[in-house]
C-alpha cells in the first residue's frame, strides 16, 4: 500500500500545507485513510503525481469515492481510459468529477481583491465586498457540464460505457472563493439554477392596491458571455444534456467537509436517458425535479435551513 504524501517537490501549495504544517497532521490522517479505501478502486496510475499538482481535484475526486462506497453499491475499479468511478450496479454508473477553478478572461469569477470595496473596513484583517456574480458561477457550472459530456461522448464511443449505462457528472466549487454562499438550502442553490434556468431573486411590487410584495425567479434559459455568446443555463430542464444522469455538487473542500457527505447534493436529471431513481445516492441533500417544482430531500443533519419546493419557471 502507497502513501498519498510524499517528500520532494509539489507545484499546488495546498500539498504542501497539508503535506508539512503540524497544524494539518489529524488531517494529513484522514487524507492517508482515504486514500488506502480509494487506491484499489482508482484507474489512474499517475494519481498521487498529479495530487503534487492538483490536489483540490484529485481529494475531491477520492473523498467522493469513498463517500458512495459507504452509502451504496460497491465500486469497482474503472479502465485507465475511462471515467473517474465506476459504481457496480446493474447497469453501472459512472463518475466524472472535476473542480472547476474561477476561470481567465473577461468571463471569470472575479477575485476578492477584485470585488473589494475600496472604502471598506480600514481592519486589514476584515474584508468588505461583493459576492460573485450569479452569471459568472453558471458559466463555470456549464463549462464542466460541458467537458464531461464530451468526455462521456468519448467513453460511450470506445465501448467503454454502454448505452444503457448511467452518467454523472460531479462538480466542486470549492476552488473559487465564496462560492459556498450560493449554496444556501434557504435559496435555490446555483447549480440547480444553472441546470433549470433559473433566474436571479426578484421581488415584484403591485402597481395598485394593497397586495404584499412577492419574490420570484424568472425564466432564464441561457446566460450570456462578455463575448456576447450565449450559453445554454437550462439543460436540465430543456433536455439539452439527456446523457447526463445527474450531477453531484459541493463547495466545501476536504477541510471542511466530513466522510459522511453531508454537504454534498446530487441533482437528479428528469430527462435523462437512464433515470437514476431517486434515494439511490442517500447522504447529503438530493433534488427532483416533479410536477413543476423542484423538491429537496434531505438525508444528512447539515444545515437545518429548510428550502423548497422551488417553483420551476414557465418557458
Amino acid at each position: 500500500m502507497t502513501k498519498f504524501f510524499a517528500d520532494g517537490e509539489a507545484s499546488d501549495p495546498s500539498y504542501v500545507m497539508w503535506r508539512d504544517e503540524p497544524c494539518y497532521a489529524v488531517g494529513r490522517e484522514r487524507v492517508e485513510r482515504l486514500w488506502s479505501r480509494y487506491e484499489p478502486f482508482c484507474p489512474d496510475h499517475h494519481f498521487l503525481v498529479e495530487a503534487k499538482a492538483h490536489f483540490l481535484q484529485r481529494t475531491w475526486e477520492m473523498h467522493l469515492a469513498c463517500v458512495l462506497m459507504d452509502h451504496g453499491p460497491a465500486l469497482r475499479k474503472p479502465p485507465p481510459t475511462g471515467p473517474d468511478i465506476c459504481i457496480d450496479s446493474d447497469p453501472p454508473i459512472w463518475v466524472e468529477a472535476v473542480a472547476v477553478g474561477p476561470g481567465e478572461g473577461a468571463d471569470r469569477v472575479q477575485s476578492r481583491e477584485e470585488r473589494q470595496y475600496e472604502d471598506g473596513t480600514d481592519d486589514p484583517n476584515v474584508w468588505a465586498g461583493d459576492l460573485p456574480s450569479e452569471e459568472s458561477l453558471i458559466l463555470r457550472c456549464t463549462n464542466a457540464l460541458e467537458t464531461k459530456l464530451s468526455a462521456f461522448r468519448r467513453y460511450r464511443k470506445a465501448g467503454v460505457v454502454a448505452e444503457r449505462d448511467s452518467c454523472i457528472v460531479a462538480i466542486s466549487f470549492a476552488a473559487i472563493d465564496d462560492a459556498f454562499y450560493f449554496f444556501n438550502y434557504a435559496e435555490i442553490p446555483i447549480v440547480i439554477k444553472a441546470l433549470f434556468g433559473i433566474g436571479r431573486d426578484m421581488l415584484s411590487y403591485a402597481r395598485e392596491g394593497d397586495a404584499p410584495p412577492r419574490w420570484f425567479h424568472p425564466h432564464r434559459p441561457r446566460t450570456t458571455k462578455n463575448s456576447g455568446t450565449a450559453v445554454l443555463a437550462n439543460v436540465f430542464s430543456a433536455g439539452h444534456a439527456n446523457e447526463i444522469s445527474g450531477v453531484f455538487a459541493t463547495a466545501w473542500d476536504l477541510a471542511n467537509s466530513s466522510d459522511s457527505g453531508e454537504k454534498l447534493m446530487f441533482v437528479n436529471n428528469p430527462r435523462a436517458r437512464n433515470v437514476i431513481s431517486p434515494g439511490t445516492f442517500p447522504f447529503g441533500s438530493e433534488f427532483i425535479a416533479r410536477d413543476g417544482n423542484i423538491a429537496r430531500q434531505h438525508w444528512s443533519p447539515f444545515n437545518p435551513l429548510t428550502g423548497g419546493p422551488w417553483p420551476l419557471p414557465a418557458g
